[in-house]
């Protein structure tokens, strides 16, 4: 298999066409006149843009800024069984997967981002391989009513990541001369090998009883070589069952169907390579070419123990009216301990800090609903539905008392997927209060700004078919949380967001007045104190209504300042329902396909993204985040099937 990507640049803050041509790109320019993007006569040195100083012309951002990869990928796997009874089987196989990637990357000279306005050029090499071999008996008994599935067996896991990356340094010799041989410096080069070898001992146990009863078991041991020599055996089981209740209960007669299930199960991840090790790091040319070796400032090499999590889920599952209609209720909880943390240690030790276990709880607690079937059913036309509801709680179930973020909203019990911002200084009526240059006064820390996982997620699938025609479309979303919007907050400090076309800014640029009086209040007397999560400790402040005329844009780029922190009134709600996908597909009708001598042919059209519904500004939330993102792609097409 192959992945490549001519050019994967162009996107985040400073690089994405967006930023550069939107926020702060000038509207009187026309950009398709710069499509000849290299000066005349200074072709490979100098950019033919209106602006030199911080931001590139777009088609030499898309066509000399460069960063691609070429990636091969392959597996091979291999399975041998050997049967010594008809219930008792011996199996080995192993399976390797490998993949090279080289990365290369440059820019041109004058580029005002990316490597550097003299131009660069990189190369990285890697390979990564895996092995897994697995050697197994396995058995599969029936005793009457009774079944028994098992199976033992060990696992051999070694993992290898081999890199090696050379840049230029300090630009280029000749202009598009890409080459580590153009380095005007002594090229820039590392390499660095991780290797990780897990060894495993495994069983699993199925028992069920007249296909009614069912229950498993799972053990699992594993020797990890990221681990210390004390700790690297760790041991995680598993237990699930379920009960058709179905077979025991005389339901009514509509009622076809009904099974609870129950699982539980202790997971545990190991340190990463090297993660625990005190190792140095050696820099290259420090001082008159010679190299220095730094250790670590974190105080690794203690005994640390895996990181655990405990799950368990409960759940339902029916079916009603000969299984016209059917329904799924999940209800789950995993709790996560023994985070591995770099702690705060005194510097008299030498070290900034200290390698530990923290012993801080997480739980993370919800529920799924999904309810689905058939309404309709007729001999021409048949309708098929889905929908699906969930909800998730993040909350801390134990703070460790010295390694616990120290905020006020961090408690037994609170939130843990929160997120903060920076806020305003406000009055009791939660008015912002202006100080006398006519700008918002900063609170002296953040605040919590809100949840990051939206309280509901949400999912509707409809088909229809009538005679030779199918219609499917599906919508989803997401209810609730917040988001940061960086593009929103770009655009208000650039002044290219239409929300600063105002009054106030045509007074200003047009007839050189200043008119723009923020909406606040100003202190009279008194002053506030703050606690160093930034709850008021004492208030004597009284107010009066802001009177201070300011410049509409110098406080619009205050206000909105620049996309290197969160601002809390750029944390928007990302609710969101999407049109995912929608496909209208005709089936050519056989006594036709047989005069072509086909067994069967459709045609269809198909869209994905095909609608967005959401108050989020000028970025799409299903992406997660918002890096100044490119704009989501609508996808519509046709498709033709033939089949012989």
């Amino acid at each position: 298999n192959m992945s490549t990507s001519t050019n994967i640049h162009g996107k985040g803050y400073g690089g994405s066409y967006i930023y550069n041509m939107l926020i702060w790109g000038a509207p009187q320019y026309d950009v398709t006149e710069f499509k000849n993007y290299w000066k005349a006569g200074q072709e490979g040195q100098a950019q033919n843009w209106y602006e030199n100083a911080w931001y590139n012309n777009p088609y030499f951002e898309a066509y000399e800024i460069v960063d691609g990869f070429n990636s091969d990928f392959m597996n091979a796997s291999l399975t041998m069984n050997y049967e010594i009874t008809p219930w008792l089987k011996a199996v080995l196989r192993g399976g390797l997967d490998t993949k090279t990637t080289k990365e290369e990357w440059r820019n041109a000279m004058s580029a005002t981002q990316a490597w550097g306005m003299d131009g660069a050029y990189g190369v990285i090499r890697d390979y990564t391989a895996s092995i897994n071999t697995d050697a197994m008996l396995m058995a599969d008994k029936k005793f009457d009513k009774f079944r028994i599935e098992a199976l033992v067996g060990g696992n051999m896991y070694f993992y290898n990541y081999d890199n090696i990356s050379v840049s230029t340094n300090g630009g280029l010799s000749l202009p598009a001369y890409y080459s580590i041989k153009a380095s005007v410096d002594k090229p820039n080069g590392d390499s660095y090998i991780r290797r990780q070898r897990i060894n495993s001992l495994y069983g699993k146990a199925t028992f069920s009883w007249d296909d009614t009863y069912f229950l498993d078991v799972t053990g699992r041991n594993d020797w990890s070589s990221t681990l210390s020599a004390e700790e690297k055996s760790y041991f995680y089981p598993s237990v699930a069952g379920s009960v058709v209740l179905s077979q025991i209960i005389n339901l009514p007669k509509w009622w076809d169907y009904l099974k609870a299930r129950g699982s539980w199960t202790m997971p545990k991840t190991a340190a990463g390579i090297y993660a625990i090790n005190n190792s140095f790091s050696i820099v290259n040319d420090v001082w008159s070419g010679y190299k220095a070796a730094y250790y670590p400032s974190t105080l690794k090499g203690g005994i640390v123990t895996p990181q655990t999590s405990q799950s368990w889920e409960v759940g339902l599952n029916t079916k009603f009216l000969k299984n016209r209609l059917y329904a799924d209720f999940a209800f789950y909880q995993k709790n996560e301990y023994d985070f591995i943390r770099d702690g705060g240690v005194s510097p008299t030790t030498g070290y900034s800090s200290v390698q530990i276990n923290c012993s801080e709880t997480r739980r993370r607690q919800g529920f799924e609903i999904t309810l689905g079937g058939r309404p309709v059913e007729r001999q021409d036309f048949t309708w098929d539905v889905i929908a699906n509801i969930a909800h998730d709680r993040y909350t801390y179930q134990d703070i460790d008392p010295d390694y616990s973020t120290k905020k006020s909203w961090v408690y037994k019990g609170a939130d843990y997927d929160w997120i903060d911002a920076w806020d305003w200084q406000r009055d009791p009526d939660g008015n912002l209060v202006i100080s006398e240059s006519g700008y918002p006064i900063w609170m002296p820390v953040a605040t919590k700004a809100g949840r990051t996982t939206p309280d509901l997620v949400v999912g509707l699938g409809n088909t229809f078919k009538f005679k030779n025609w199918t219609v499917s479309f599906s919508f989803d979303g997401r209810i609730g949380g917040v988001l940061y919007n960086m593009t929103y907050q770009s655009l208000m400090n650039s002044g290219a967001c239409i929300e600063t076309d105002t009054q106030y800014r045509y007074d200003e640029v047009m007839n050189g007045k200043i008119t723009y009086i923020p909406q606040g209040v100003n202190v009279v007397t008194g002053s506030v104190s703050y606690d160093e999560s930034g709850n008021i400790i004492e208030d004597t402040r009284t107010f009066k209504p802001n009177d201070i005329p300011i410049s509409y844009e110098a406080y619009t780029m205050y206000y909105f300042g620049n996309a290197t922190s969160r601002y809390i009134q750029c944390m928007l709600d990302p609710t969101f329902i999407k049109l995912r996908d929608f496909s209208i597909i005709y089936n050519i009708p056989a006594s036709f396909c047989e005069k072509l001598k086909i067994k069967g042919a459709s045609v269809g059209v198909t869209g994905q993204n095909v609608l967005l519904f959401t108050k989020f500004k000028y970025a799409d939330p299903d992406v997660g985040f918002d890096d100044i993102n490119a704009p989501s792609q609508r996808y519509l097409g046709c498709n033709v099937k033939l089949n012989f």
